[in-house]
């Protein structure tokens, strides 16, 4: 079993609720972060969590709130996709 923390400051409907630090959490939610951002972000991380350790969440563009987020449909998709394919290529 794999258990992720999301650490982000609020995004009902695409409105963030809270100010301060975490501020990469406050670029727009629907921009797909292209392989090699997330890879080198992962590669960030793996210098202070072992590698086996961490793991990706689509928290902020895949929403879980009734009202969700302002992305479509295929927007959300993709970002599923995107995670999958460097999941794949990273572990």
């Amino acid at each position: 079993m794999t258990i992720a923390m999301h650490t982000c400051r609020g995004n009902f409907k695409s409105a963030g609720v809270a100010e301060g630090g975490f501020s990469a959490s406050s670029r727009p939610v629907p921009q797909l972060e292209s392989k090699d951002s997330l890879k080198k972000k992962i590669e960030q991380a793996a210098k202070y969590v072992p590698l086996e350790n961490l793991c990706l969440s689509t928290q902020c563009g895949v929403s879980s709130a009734h009202h969700g987020n302002k992305v479509t449909p295929e927007e959300q998709w993709q970002k599923l996709g995107r995670v999958v394919e460097v999941a794949r290529e990273v572990w």
